[in-house]
Parts: C-alpha cells; sequence; structure tokens
C-alpha cells in the first residue's frame, strides 16, 4: 500500500495499492481547503500519519485499509506549519518538522498510539524550516535538511548525549548549565564526581 499527500490542489490523502497499480484502497482522507498533506506509515504497516501545513498531526489506524479509524486526538505542531512526518524505525517515536521563526521538530512516543506522548521540548533547527526528517536504520540518529540543503543531525542516545555533555563540561555541569540545557528537570547532575 502507498499513501499520497499533495498539495492543496487535491484536497486528500490517498491510499493506492502497490501489487494493482493504479488502483485506489479504501475512501480519500479529506484535509482542510488549501492545505499541503505529507504521510508516513509505521514501520509495520498499522498506523499511517498524516500532518498536515497547518501544522495538524492525525493517526490512523490502517490494520484495515479499506476503513482507515483515527488514533486519539490530533497531535499539533505549535506556532505553525508542518512540513514532515517521520517514524523511527523501531515505530516508537513519531517525529514532526515545521516552522515557526525558525525551523522545529516536535517528537512523540508512540509505543501506544491511541495515546501518543510529547517527548521533551522541540529540537531547534537554526538553519531554517526543515523541509525532510529521517531517522538513522538503528533509530539514533535523527536527520534534518533544510530548503537550502543544510542538513542537522541529533544522536537521539540519550547515555551518548550525557557522555558528551559530561566529556566537554570536564566531568560537571553547573546549577547555571543545568537551568540552561535542561530547564524542564530538577537540578540532577549526571556526570560522577572526580
Amino acid at each position: 500500500m502507498l499513501a499520497a499527500g499533495g498539495d492543496g490542489s487535491n484536497g486528500a490523502v490517498g491510499l493506492w495499492s502497490t501489487t494493482d497499480p493504479g488502483v485506489r484502497i479504501g475512501k480519500p482522507i479529506d484535509q482542510p481547503t488549501a492545505t499541503s498533506t505529507w504521510v508516513a506509515f509505521s514501520p509495520d504497516g498499522r498506523t499511517l500519519a498524516t500532518g498536515n501545513s497547518r501544522g495538524t498531526v492525525t493517526l490512523w489506524n490502517a490494520t484495515d485499509p479499506n476503513h482507515l479509524t483515527r488514533r486519539g486526538s490530533p497531535l499539533t505542531v505549535p506556532g505553525g506549519s508542518m512540513w514532515s512526518v517521520a517514524f523511527s524505525p523501531d515505530g516508537r517515536t513519531l517525529a514532526a518538522a515545521g516552522h515557526t521563526d525558525s525551523g522545529t521538530i516536535n517528537l512523540w512516543n508512540v509505543t501506544d498510539p491511541d495515546h501518543p506522548t510529547p517527548i521533551g521540548r522541540p529540537l531547534a533547527v537554526e538553519t531554517g524550516f526543515v523541509a525532510v526528517l529521517a531517522f538513522s536504520p538503528d533509530g539514533q540518529t535523527l536527520a534534518a535538511t533544510t530548503d537550502d540543503g543544510v542538513a542537522t543531525l541529533w544522536d537521539l542516545n540519550v547515555e551518548s548525549a550525557i557522555s558528551r555533555i559530561c566529556a566537554a563540561s570536564s566531568g560537571a555541569l553547573s546549577r547555571q548549565q543545568w537551568s540552561r540545557y535542561v530547564p524542564q528537570l530538577a537540578y540532577d547532575p549526571p556526570c560522577a564526581a572526580t
């Protein structure tokens, strides 16, 4: 099965057979007027994510492609538009990229796609609006490219990030550094005392 989004001219997401080219599966998924839509299937093919240029992401149960049903409440990319959606290879994380004043990437835990939960704060892409997102095959790296071709990579492995931070901070994070880089958590430095 192939899902196709598109620009505001067609107004719908379509599902198509890959074994019988040109044959539509089920009914089109209508989208708001004059929006563009991006699509991604979870690796197991059971969930379809549709994200439109108004910043709304909807998860669909695709186990019966002839009768798609919504999973949970729609997700929103705060502050504006969305240009890309991607599932991690294990299907547990959904990334959606959009833009406000610069590029932003929102992450959700979709282990239970009927009850997705946000993961941390949005990632900021300082080089511009995000056009394309992709996870590495092991799911540990997220890549984002801007319209002008600049790529940014994030290491999503928490232990690796802690090791890099500790090495760069000479083994300790001050309260001030912690409040700058990890403001949503109470001060609890991860680096071993030296």
